[in-house]
């Protein structure tokens, strides 16, 4: 019987124009238990093939002699449309000469020669379906560590993110830091008239990192000059100092305004400058016509642009003439020069104002910052997504304002999303009311990321194995309703994680999205996933199933009428499993939820839920992924993803339970529990036994296993260290190869040589009758040819020990890849059991409804207390007692149950 356990849902594929024997394989096989499938074409098989693209067959079986597409093309098609399945030829002996390059060709995995014996055949198909599983157990890992390192890279992308957001914040909070060092020093201000030079609330000090050097150099000098000056006349003379220094050392320039003015030399910041200048210029040459009665012709700004930007673009330093500034009909003259150096000169002051100045900040009624001057204010929102322009007064005809308004935004450091100039000119020409506001800066918000949801259409917390007895044993004939889907049938569906997009405040920072971890789904046996990844469905009738690891599967049913024992073996089974007997010490069963009269010794391994109707004894390997319903458990050691469920008593064990244990009408004797989510208990001790110890609230179960999960992985590092060490110290040998190789084949070339030298003199001694020297060249011929061949011999050893240290190479690397693929494996079965462990909350109590002993110990997660007096109906919880305390203080008390 335990020989068909593993055949169950494995599909085979009959290709076979012989009816006879396409029949005789079909009946051996499904006697085996196998699913076969067959047919008499291999156009058909192919179509078989594409057709069971999600759910593959685990081995097709094909004669070589096929007519119209033979057996060596038809698994050549096979192999391409379906690599997994395992490809199995048969051959007639007349055959094998033959068939030798088509194995090669087609990628065939084993031959087998007709006619066969029933269990050679049987074997072959057995160790090829075994060999399907391990490849679509691989794939399923690749897969999972593929979508792993995605995360992993996103979120080290996002920690970069965080990292250089911060960094610039620090950056910038140091230049405010400084800012706030300098604003400190003494203000001396005065209002100056030199010349066409008109001045007003100018501070000696403000931010300088925008300056060239040379702007530096001045205004450093400046100031000294200012401090050597005497009394409040020191600023009178700065101003005019500053202009002085500039005309005389090189004079006024557009170059230099750019520097003093900080304006990158890039194409975008280049041609808005260049346009508000020319706006300026205009309206400066427009006030000084004014004052003489003299109307100025509307003129196209453009013609006041620069014709030519490249000097500008490349770096050069050029000065300002009129032939750059003018296009057409205006000459060059004096006249002109004087006008554009003095419009240069009234630039390089406010330019200069603008980095000195300190702006007031007032706070609106709504919290919002606000720069305010006479005629304006600008106002930045709450979250500094967007600033707006306040008008305070009307302001008719006043073009320098946008100057105003463009140098505000500047001090406040706001950068982004600045509307263009030709917007707010447009606005302020229309001559505004006070209170209008105009949008002038807006940020990018955020988008907050859509957080994953898996929606299931089954019961996923199934738990009746059948009904309970009174004296706690299980009747497997009243099992209720069973959860149970056709194929075809939706089990889950899946909202996808999207990712949020960080956001850009009007100062330039970066706003954080929260980063969000994906959710496992993944689709496990007898299902298959839509086309976009998306949705899992039933490809087969069975019991659905949500493992603790995430995995959604349909689990057949097998009966077994009677014991595991030796008449069985051990059974590993990939579906629900009923045994009616009892399952004997020494022997382990693997299955996905196990349904058994008792456990007595064995060890179990299972994804779901372990139902037991009578009990578990002397068993201290029980590893549970889900549930645990049994009527005992006596001297065992029993791990459990979710509850445990005991209806009488509890003796001389270690139980670890990630959800809840119950035994609310057993007692617990001499036993270790430990729960995540609490213990209820009927009662606990007895008067001649030792003392129980009870720890709830903690994730011992959860600690323990990934502590056995990191020990694995830190053996298989060393596992992989000495395979590395072992390929550096075979490199080495080949790299001594190399060496030995080279000199064998530089002994064989001078032999060569030295042959050749001797064969072109030994005519001439021949003709001399130089006998002697003939006998001496042979002797040396011979003694040459001899090192030749010992240097032969050499290199073919090395060549040979060469191709050895490669197989080596590559057999220790795949060991290498082995290792790391259970290291992935490992990595991800954590990640799948933090992420269960999530989903229980932690409850630090345990509820006694019977009687308690003195000495039985109970910790909670911050305290622990031991029983000092038997107790009855009781509660014992930990609570928070610190009232306002400095540090946190818990505390387990026991109070009465109602």
């Amino acid at each position: 019987m335990g020989a068909k356990l593993d055949k169950i849902e494995r599909k085979i594929l009959i290709v076979e124009h012989d009816q006879a024997l396409g029949e005789t394989m079909e009946q051996i096989l499904e006697s085996a238990g196998y699913n076969v499938r067959r047919v008499n074409t291999s156009f058909a098989a192919l179509a078989a093939l594409e057709g069971a693209e999600h759910e593959p067959f685990s081995v097709v079986v094909s004669s070589y002699s096929m007519p119209r597409m033979g057996g060596d093309e038809l698994m050549r098609n096979a192999c391409s449309i379906s690599p997994d399945t395992q490809r199995v030829m048969l051959v007639n002996p007349s055959e094998i000469a033959t068939v030798v390059s088509a194995v090669n060709r087609a990628g065939i995995h084993s031959c087998i020669q007709v006619p066969f014996q029933d269990e050679i055949f049987l074997a072959e198909i057995s160790q090829r379906c075994d060999q399907f599983d391990r490849v679509q157990k691989r794939e399923r890992l690749l897969k999972v560590t593929r979508h792993q390192n995605k995360q992993f890279y996103k979120m080290a992308m996002s920690l970069k993110e965080k990292k250089e957001a911060f960094s610039r914040k620090i950056s910038e909070k140091k230049g405010e830091l400084q800012a706030l060092k300098n604003s400190n020093r003494g203000k001396n201000t005065k209002t100056i008239s030199d010349g066409d030079l008109d001045i007003k609330n100018v501070s000696l000090e403000g931010p300088m990192d925008s300056f060239s050097p040379d702007s530096k150099a001045l205004i450093n000098g400046s100031r000294a000059h200012d401090r050597a000056a005497n009394g409040s006349a020191g600023y009178d003379r700065l101003v005019h100092y500053r202009a002085a220094q500039w005309k005389k050392k090189e004079g006024f320039s557009i170059d230099k305004l750019l520097d003093i003015k900080g304006i990158q030399r890039d194409q975008q910041f280049l041609e808005k400058e260049f346009r508000s200048l020319s706006f300026k210029l205009k309206s400066f040459v427009e006030e000084l016509l004014c004052e003489k009665n003299i109307r100025l012709e509307d003129v196209d700004n453009s013609k006041f642009l620069p014709i030519e930007l490249n000097p500008y673009l490349s770096g050069e330093q050029a000065g300002v003439t009129e032939s750059t500034w003018l296009n057409g009909g205006v000459t060059e003259s004096k006249i002109v020069n004087q006008l554009l150096q003095a419009f240069l000169a009234d630039e390089f002051c406010k330019a200069e104002k603008l980095f000195c100045l300190q702006s007031d900040i007032c706070v609106g009624e709504e919290g919002d910052s606000a720069s305010e001057s006479e005629s304006f204010k600008i106002v930045v929102s709450k979250d500094c997504l967007s600033a707006s322009i306040h008008i305070m007064k009307q302001t008719i005809g006043n073009f320098s304002m946008l100057q105003d308004i463009m140098s505000s935004l500047k001090q406040e450091k706001i950068i982004c999303g600045i509307e263009d100039d030709t917007v707010i000119e447009e606005w302020l020409t229309s001559s505004p009311e006070p209170e209008s506001t105009l949008v002038v800066a807006r940020g990018d918000a955020p988008i907050q990321p859509v957080y994953p949801e898996i929606k299931f259409y089954f019961d996923v917390d199934f738990l009746h194995a059948g009904k309970i007895n009174s004296d706690g044993t299980i009747d497997f004939r009243d099992r209720g309703k069973i959860p149970f889907v056709k194929a075809g049938k939706l089990l889950a569906e899946k909202v996808p994680l999207r990712q949020g997009i960080p956001g850009r405040d009007i100062y330039g920072n970066i706003i954080e999205v929260e980063y969000v971890e994906d959710l496992l789904f993944d689709a496990g046996s007898n299902t298959r996933f839509s086309d976009d990844g998306l949705k899992i469905y039933a490809t087969a009738d069975g019991q659905p199933s949500l493992s603790a690891m995430g995995v959604v599967a349909i689990y057949p049913e097998l009966r077994i009428d009677g014991d595991v024992d030796y008449e069985t073996g051990n059974i590993n089974f990939n579906g629900n499993l009923v045994v009616s007997g009892t399952i004997k010490e020494g022997f382990s069963v693997r299955c996905a939820n196990l349904t058994v009269d008792q456990i007595h010794g064995a060890e179990i391994n299972i994804t779901g839920d372990l139902n037991v109707s009578s009990g578990i004894i002397n068993s201290h390997v029980i590893n549970v992924q889900g549930n645990i319903q049994t009527k005992y458990i006596n001297n065992s050691r029993v791990k459990a993803f979710r509850d445990i469920i005991v209806q009488r008593e509890i003796m001389d064990s270690h139980l670890f339970a990630g959800g809840t244990c119950i035994n609310e009408n057993g007692v617990v004797i001499s036993s270790f529990i430990n729960a995540k989510g609490g213990i209820k208990a009927g009662q606990v001790g007895t008067l001649k036994a030792s003392a129980s110890k009870l720890e709830v609230g903690t994730e011992g179960l959860m600690e323990m296993i990934i502590a056995e999960l990191d020990e694995r992985i830190e053996g298989n590092n060393l596992g992989i260290k000495k395979l590395k060490n072992d390929i550096e110290a075979i490199e080495a040998e080949e790299k001594m190869l190399h060496e030995k190789i080279s000199n064998a084949a530089y002994v064989q070339d001078r032999a060569q040589i030295e042959l050749r030298d001797i064969q072109k003199k030994l005519p001439e001694m021949q003709e001399s009758n130089d006998i002697q020297a003939v006998r001496e060249s042979i002797e040396m011929v011979k003694e040459l040819q001899e090192r030749a061949m010992e240097a032969e011999e050499i290199i073919n050893d090395a060549f040979a020990r060469q191709d050895n240290i490669m197989e080596i190479i590559q057999l220790r690397q795949r060991e290498i890849e082995k290792i790391e693929t259970l290291n992935k494996a490992i990595v991800l079965k954590k990640r799948g059991i933090r992420e269960f462990s999530l989903r229980t909350e932690p409850k630090s109590y345990v509820t006694v409804k019977k009687s308690i002993t003195a000495g039985t110990q109970v910790a909670g997660m911050k305290s622990k207390i031991v029983v000092s007096d038997d107790r009855s109906r009781c509660r014992i919880h930990e609570v928070r007692t610190d009232e306002g305390a400095f540090q946190p203080v818990y505390e387990m008390i026991i109070s009465d149950l109602y």
